[in-house]
């Protein structure tokens, strides 16, 4: 019996388990993007309702390329124990190439069709979105936004980037933490917020649009931005936008 190991053998195999680990060339490049939103429909919160559907339907939902998806979530009472999508499509589930057509037509067919089925869905979206609203109107008296971040974490999809929207004032309102009440006791509330369980949150960035929100006074929009802020780098989290406005079209495109 012959006992060599021929050293070629050995050299393939270790070249295979390091590319395959990535070691040799690096990590696999993510193609697409998991949009996962979640919307503040708590009755504090109503007044950006419309704009934001809007916003969701045409910047993102409008703008979603052939490996993209888009989920809709809700903060409201419910967040953590009542996690039921609003709305959700994933473009890379689906398929638009018809082998009917010729070879060097199908990718524009594909394209196409594509486009044909986001229109589809995007004139049924804010109907589909406010009926799924309406269906939790008995979990709109409170805002449980950290209930709803230790849900994200489900909804990642590890071969893409994973960008995380926020469609809230931030005004955190649970017996978790009450940053309303805070805000009317002039607490600190970095102090508050310190002592709040560690968050697993493995998104690659963070988008918050706040709306407008007369009710909160600018300079402690200033300090719950910050807070916030604060609080997301502390998990690793990057916020790419925290902002009053609405959505950029730079968002709808890889970082």
């Amino acid at each position: 019996m012959n006992s060599k190991i021929n050293p070629a053998l050995v050299l393939l195999a270790l070249l295979f388990g390091l590319t395959s680990c990535g070691y040799l060339f690096g990590p696999t490049e993510k193609e697409g993007i998991n949009n996962v939103c979640y919307l503040d429909i708590s009755s504090s919160d109503t007044a950006n309702l419309n704009l934001r559907l809007a916003d969701m339907r045409d910047k993102l939902l409008g703008r979603l390329g052939p490996k993209d998806a888009l989920r809709v979530m809700a903060i409201d009472k419910a967040s953590l124990t009542a996690a039921i999508p609003l709305f959700e499509v994933d473009l890379a589930s689906q398929e638009f190439e018809n082998p009917a057509f010729p070879p060097h037509i199908q990718g524009d067919m594909a394209d196409k069709a594509r486009a044909a089925f986001v229109d589809s869905v995007a004139l049924a979206f804010a109907d589909v979105l406010r009926a799924g609203v309406a269906s939790r109107i008995a979990n709109n008296q409170s805002t449980d936004i950290l209930g709803a971040l230790r849900q994200a974490v489900h909804y990642v999809k590890p071969e893409r980037v994973n960008r995380l929207f926020l469609f809230s004032d931030m005004l955190n309102d649970s017996e978790e933490l009450n940053l309303d009440e805070l805000c009317k006791q002039g607490a600190d509330f970095d102090k508050a917020m310190q002592v709040l369980p560690t968050l697993h949150l493995p998104y690659d960035d963070i988008c918050v649009f706040t709306g407008d929100n007369s009710s909160i006074k600018p300079d402690y929009f200033s300090k719950i931005n910050d807070s916030w802020s604060r609080y997301f780098h502390k998990h690793g989290v990057p916020i790419r936008v925290y902002t009053s406005g609405g959505i950029s079209t730079d968002l709808a495109h890889l970082p």
